[in-house]
Parts: C-alpha cells; structure tokens; sequence
C-alpha cells in the first residue's frame, strides 16, 4: 500500500476515535443530568407537580430589562436568622436520602440561629443588577458581558462601590448601597421559613430546563418573583452583601439591624449561582470571598433609603 494509503488509513481511524469520544461526552451529560433528575423522583424533561418552570427566551430574542433599576419596597419586621439545628436538620437529611451524599450546612458559620428585628423599612432592586444596567452607570459593558438582560458578574465588592459611588452622585434623592447580610436573608425569606424544597428550586433553573440540579444563568426577569415581589433571590449569581464575613458573628450578632463585624478580610455574598447545584442553596447559606475578587456567578443587586 502507498503512503498516502497508509496516511488516509490512519486519518480515517482517528475521525472514527473523535466521534467516539464525542458521543460518550454526550452520552454522559446526558445520562447525568438524568441521574439528578431521577433521584429528585422527577422524569426528565418534566417539571415536579405543581410548578412550571418559565420558559427560557433565546439569545437572538431582544432583551426587556430597561436599563434603569426598579425597586420594590420591604416593610420592617422581624425574624429568625441563620441555621435552625434540629429542624433544618431533616430537610438536609431528606435531600442527602436521594442524591446518597453529604449536604451538610456549615454549623459553625451558618447557626445558631437568632431573632433579628429590622427597624427601617427599605427599597431593594426588584432584579439582581443587569449587564444592560452596569454599562448605563459604569460607561462600558462588564467583563464577560453576553447580554444586557443577564445578571452583571465577575465584579468584585470593590468594583460594586465605584458603581454605588457613582449612582449616588447624582443625588437623586435615595442613598443607593448595598444590602446588609441581615437585610438580604429577610428580603429572601420574604415571611418564609425557607425549608420546602420548592423555595430552594423556585429560583434556581436548572440545565436543562426543568430538570433540578445545577443552576443556569437567565435573564434576570424570569423567575418568578418571590411574596415581596423580589426575583432571583436563590438563583442565576450570588449576591454580595455590605457587611464583613465573620465565622463566629453569629454568635455575638445584634438584634436590631445588625451590620456585621467592624473589620475583617472578606466579605458577604449570598445565595446561589450559576453551575452550582440548586438543591445546595438556602436562604442561610452564607459564603465570603475578599473584595478585590471578582467571580463567574456572583453579581449583586442595590438598596435604596431615602436621602437625609
């Protein structure tokens, strides 16, 4: 046989070995993301009883998110903080039961849990921050920028002041910053204990569609909003937070309005984000990264009081 034979001979077996390996890739996504489905006792491709997820536009369809924030008004009143031991305890239990794997809550940073009573009442953005937005303060489209409608990520705490800063000179009236660690959990919970399974998914879309695993980004006005009326909450980026990360703070935390230790080296963000698994996120669940980090699936959204 001629060289250009053995040449093509062997071409053609390394075209077969790619579309092999291509094939057992998709075969095992596939087969994977089934396997989440299926131990939530789920079919794949259909949504748990109940809830519809909403139906995700494609990235030609024209974004709707204007570039200006609104707001959604969040009464004072009073709660429970943080971790319940004892009764949180079996919802973990429940969903380590079904995947056959440990879940469990950070004890020492998470609880104990304790009454906190938020004084002021305060204005929180209805959406997480856009892209669309952050371009309309900042001058420039975010790093990583896909579409105006997507939350505004990979911007550190640090970068999130500039942008504060540069709201709050326009002196429109509102003191814009961001929410204190406190004041996200109510606005999360939203007079909710949070411990139904549906309140951990509600907002956390999954891939694919449907399927309860691990989260999506979305457009930031698609989930459904939760009883105060805020959207995205648990879901599409985590979220920072104004106050300083302590371990222990909980354990010295005040009652009324607390703002988080006075120093520190990291700081706040909570919720879920994008390519975590969903069924992981609580309304308690705390996280801290230093604030010069800016990361995939951690964005933020604004709280506005009125201007003294």
């Amino acid at each position: 046989m001629s060289k250009t034979g053995d040449f093509e001979l062997v071409l053609g077996n390394r075209q077969i070995l790619a579309m092999i390996v291509v094939a057992g890739i998709v075969l095992g996504i596939l087969f994977g993301a089934g396997y989440i489905a299926g131990r939530h006792g789920e079919t794949p491709g259909k949504q748990a009883p109940g809830k519809q997820a909403p139906a995700a536009r494609e990235l030609g369809e024209p974004a709707r998110v204007p570039a200006t924030m609104e707001f959604v008004r969040i009464a004072p009143g009073r709660f429970v903080m943080g971790y319940t031991w004892g009764e949180d305890a079996g919802l973990y239990k429940e969903i380590e039961e079904r995947l056959e794997m440990d879940i469990r809550p950070d004890a020492i940073s998470d609880a104990p849990p304790h009454r906190v009573r938020i004084t002021k009442g305060f204005e929180m953005s209805k959406y997480e921050v856009s892209q669309g937005q952050w371009e309309a303060v900042m001058g420039a489209p975010p790093k990583h920028a896909t579409r105006s409608d997507y939350p505004v990520e990979y911007v550190s705490w640090n970068d999130v002041q500039e942008f504060l800063r540069r709201i709050n000179a326009r002196n429109d009236g509102y003191l814009y910053r961001l929410p204190t660690e406190a004041e996200w959990e109510y606005a999360a919970r939203a007079g909710t204990r949070g411990r139904k399974l549906n309140e951990m998914y509600r907002e956390a879309w999954d891939f694919p569609p449907g399927w309860h695993g691990i989260s999506i980004k979305r457009p930031v006005d698609v989930t459904d909003p939760n009883a105060w009326g805020l959207h995205g909450m648990l879901g599409n980026v985590a979220e920072w937070c104004q106050d300083w990360y302590g371990e222990r703070y909980y354990r010295k935390s005040a009652k009324v309005d607390p703002q988080g230790p006075r120093r520190g080296s990291e700081r706040v963000y909570r919720g879920g984000g994008a390519n975590w698994v969903s069924f992981t996120t609580f309304v308690w669940t705390r996280a801290s990264a230093g604030p010069e980090a800016g990361m995939d699936s951690v964005g933020f959204r604004c709280v506005r009081e009125k201007a003294r």
